[in-house]
């Protein structure tokens, strides 16, 4: 019986993001007023354009973002250096090698998550681990956010010699996710499954 084990990338693959420092080195490089650097505000305004599958959340979330504080700022340069700067904060979680070379021994590997096709594919370029994975989907091609569970289903349809499914992630919500689409959970980061067997 074949089993298949899929990762969350961001924070569980890859080292921690800091997305609200981002955010404000930003506005600050762009000269921005500390009284509209708001990085919270931002984020809110991101997720609610990333959750409707905007096509572009970055940037309509600074035109969001810009026409709440008044600013005379380019939303499309903001978004495209964020992402760069997101970028560069990437880099592979500790162990992770040792970790999935271990487990391609033993089950399929897979990685499922959310974010913009382009951005999410430079991360799993820059950690270098795409040929270890036989199954890469990301929410923006491949079925839409975990939540609305779709893209668990598009995994499943991939391979359908697999009949164990195991997802991996630190997040809360891909854990309810993934329990909602009746895969087997374990609430972990790479680092964590150093010296584990990962028995399932």
């Amino acid at each position: 019986m074949e089993k298949a084990v899929f990762f969350n990338l961001d924070g569980t693959l890859t080292t921690e993001v800091p997305y609200q420092r981002i955010t404000e080195n930003l506005l600050m490089d762009r000269g921005v007023d500390e009284d509209k650097i708001d990085p919270w505000s931002y984020y809110e305004l991101f997720f609610n354009r990333f959750e409707d599958l905007d096509s572009d959340p970055y940037s309509m979330g600074f035109t969001d973002y810009v026409q709440e504080f008044e600013l005379d700022l380019d939303p499309h340069e903001l978004g495209s250096e964020y992402k760069e700067r997101e970028l560069a904060y990437v880099n592979p979680a500790g162990g992770i090698f040792e970790v999935l070379s271990r487990l391609e021994q033993d089950y399929q590997l897979g990685i499922i998550t959310d974010g913009v096709v382009d951005l999410q594919e430079k991360k799993i370029d820059k950690i270098g681990v795409r040929d270890i994975f036989s199954s890469i989907l990301i929410s923006y091609r491949d079925g839409g956010n975990k939540d609305n569970l779709e893209i668990f289903e598009v995994a499943e349809n991939q391979q359908e010699e697999i009949e164990d499914y195991l997802y991996i992630s630190h997040k809360d919500k891909d854990i309810e996710a993934a329990e909602s689409a009746r895969w087997e959970t374990l609430q972990m980061r790479i680092p964590e499954l150093t010296g584990d067997p990962l028995d399932f």
